[in-house]
């Protein structure tokens, strides 16, 4: 979500015409950290996907197998029948005229896929605000991603606050800053005397291969995090500091070009379902009826822990027992599922269940933010702090003033309409989004058996926010199960049939008015 704020021009930005400001619009909320993920662009590249096609195996009968599994590539293969083939084809000013949502998702996918990083697209927001002709910034974007459409080379400097071990198959070296290469050292310097980060003696320098420095600072980073978990004691490992680190790009030859910046954040995503003590007085009592909830409970505010410490390891593997017992079926058809199978299909089901609950909660960002670009007396904020009543602002009788109020924001009333619409079909918006779901949570389990069986350590920050909802909503649902006395596989039955292409009725209204706690009222 994305509302204009005084450094963001609101000025320049209301003086756009409606096509160009819904293409940006739709640009920032694919790439913004503060939205929800089911809105976002998915961080999967098309050459991740050629290696995990390159690793299923056919076996006899002409089965396909990842990682011995015939299911991981039967969602694999979905996965890439539904990835277009040609990654950016040149947008002109009427394609985003006649379809500005559609032609900013069709661009910014194809960077995406292509290798760029989010932030990096988040970035570059700052064309689209230059003020140019919209032919000229799509032509600009255009040709930055055709000069740099290749992954290359990329050095970091990242600085060292304590030596350790260091191990010779990575290629590192930690020389002294004296030692930097001349760019590095003035880079460092300038960052210093703005205050922006303290010079060390000795800096971690490294070589990694990406699509640009924000990708390349972050693999660094997955790079980085496979070495801690290679180490083992008495042996320590070489801390860095998180405040800048110095790339230099060979491109554009013969010199190429050298920035800062601090280091990215791991988990660039919007924080995961917090629980209070309400909310854990009235799990501990279901847990009394059904004792894997306590366990539920236990592994998800341990990956909250972590995750606030920033490891995105640790929280992914905080998860681990919770991937496997959360799930669990006794009876119905859902027992005879093998636990990774099930896993899959009840959180695609979960998550796919609360797309228009979780379209109400990004609406209600844009009423907890005022409007610089309205008068005074409309600027807002207009959320209430209660649920029912912003709802009632959205579809009641006050929906008026706030459609006047943002009539110049077409990705809200866009939005909005949405919500109306899914709240009496929800076709195809939840099927859409259980598809998407069961090919996040197949690569986030494949982490999982990754790391158990073969050490790798689990750095996809996606995966986790995909997993922690999933495990969120799992905690929730087997709650409202207990609450409404049926079994958590009935429940799981009844939302499947919901959420499934030929959908079976559901109380939608309710759900969005109440949320994840009504799961188990809305299905009857």
């Amino acid at each position: 979500m994305w509302t204009p704020t005084l450094g963001n021009q609101p000025t320049q930005y209301v003086k756009m015409p409606a096509a160009q400001r819904l293409f940006l619009q739709r640009w920032i909320e694919m790439t913004s950290p503060e939205v929800d993920f089911r809105w976002r662009l998915r961080p999967v590249s098309d050459g991740l996907l050629r290696r995990e096609l390159a690793a299923v195996e056919t076996t006899g009968a002409d089965k396909r197998r990842l990682n011995g599994s015939t299911l991981y590539a039967a969602l694999l293969d979905d996965e890439w029948w539904h990835t277009p083939r040609v990654m950016l084809g040149r947008l002109t000013a009427a394609q985003v005229q006649a379809d500005p949502l559609g032609s900013a998702e069709q661009m910014a996918h194809g960077l995406i896929l292509a290798g760029y990083s989010p932030q990096t697209l988040l970035g570059a927001q700052r064309v689209l605000l230059n003020g140019q002709r919209v032919q000229d910034q799509l032509d600009e974007l255009h040709r930055w991603h055709a000069e740099r459409t290749a992954a290359r080379t990329f050095r970091l400097a990242v600085p060292v606050t304590r030596g350790g071990t260091m191990i010779k198959s990575y290629g590192w070296s930690q020389p002294y800053f004296d030692n930097l290469e001349p760019v590095f050292q003035q880079l460092v310097t300038a960052a210093e005397t703005a205050g922006h980060a303290a010079r060390t003696p000795r800096y971690l320098v490294a070589e990694v291969t990406a699509n640009d420095p924000t990708a390349a600072a972050m693999t660094f980073l997955e790079h980085y995090d496979r070495y801690r978990l290679q180490l083992r004691p008495p042996h320590r490992p070489v801390n860095i500091g998180r405040d800048i680190v110095v790339v230099h790009d060979e491109y554009p030859a013969p010199k190429g070009r050298t920035v800062r910046f601090p280091m990215p954040t791991r988990y660039a995503y919007d924080q995961p379902e917090a629980v209070d003590g309400r909310m854990t007085q009235r799990v501990l009592a279901a847990a009394e009826t059904d004792p894997r909830i306590h366990t539920l409970l236990l592994q998800y505010l341990m990956a909250l822990r972590e995750l606030e410490r920033g490891s995105v390891r640790d929280a992914f593997q905080a998860l681990l027992p919770l991937l496997d017992v959360g799930f669990e079926c006794d009876e119905g058809p859902w027992a005879q599922r093998t636990a990774f199978a099930r896993t899959i299909e009840i959180a695609a089901i979960l998550l796919a269940a609360q797309t228009p609950r979780a379209l109400f909660r990004h609406l209600q960002q844009y009423l907890r933010r005022p409007c610089p670009v309205n008068a005074k007396g409309a600027r807002g904020p207009w959320a209430t702090g209660d649920d029912a009543a912003d709802l009632a602002l959205l579809t009641g009788p006050r929906w008026h003033e706030l459609a006047a109020a943002y009539a110049w924001n077409g990705l809200f009333l866009q939005r909005r309409a949405e919500l109306l619409a899914l709240v009496t079909d929800p076709r195809p918006a939840v099927p859409r989004i259980r598809r998407t779901a069961r090919w996040d949570m197949a690569r986030a389990v494949r982490a999982r058996h990754a790391f158990a069986h073969r050490g790798e350590p689990m750095t996809d920050a996606y995966g986790l926010s995909v997993a922690l909802e999933a495990a969120y909503l799992c905690l929730v649902a087997r709650c409202a199960a207990v609450e409404r006395g049926i079994g958590f596989a009935e429940l799981v039955t009844r939302l499947d049939a919901a959420t499934a292409d030929d959908s079976a009725p559901l109380n939608w209204p309710l759900l969005v008015a109440e949320g994840e706690w009504a799961l188990a009222r809305c299905t009857g």
